[in-house]
């Protein structure tokens, strides 16, 4: 899978959402569930990004991670100082171009799920570089 160049991700201001403790379908004793709520607080910041300062974003740019739950045109907010493990999704550099691969590190390669990109195996890729793990897949509904 391809993605879009990098880019800081980036709170501009701090913003809090309310956080709801219960979804309803209907209006059964609605005042409490209020009260309780209107004392919650998110914050997606602090949620989405674990490492301010070394947390970027890119697109998705295809559907070939899409068993994995990745769909072209996510955003995809990369880690760059969590250190990959087995299964991770990672962002890597091959030449200058970012691509998204999983991490197969039994079988010592980079895979996607779409069988029409091949493996790449690290022992054999001169100038790979992982730039970081995928750590939120973040998808607009409308």
């Amino acid at each position: 899978m391809t993605v879009s160049p990098m880019v800081p991700a980036q709170m501009a201001e701090q913003r809090s959402l309310a956080l709801f403790l219960h979804a309803m379908s209907s209006a059964v004793d609605n005042d409490d569930v209020e009260a309780q709520n209107s004392s919650m607080s998110l914050d997606l910041g602090e949620q989405l990004l674990r490492n301010p300062k070394d947390t970027f974003a890119t697109y998705a740019g295809d559907d070939s991670l899409a068993e994995r739950g990745m769909y072209d045109g996510d955003l995809l907010l990369v880690d760059k100082v969590l250190k990959p493990q087995h299964d991770d999704i990672v962002i890597i550099s091959i030449d200058g171009e970012l691509q998204c691969r999983i991490l197969d590190m039994k079988e010592s390669r980079l895979v996607c799920c779409d069988e029409t990109h091949s493996p790449i195996l690290l022992d054999e890729q001169i100038g790979l570089v992982v730039e970081g793990v995928v750590i939120q897949i973040i998808r607009s509904l409308r």
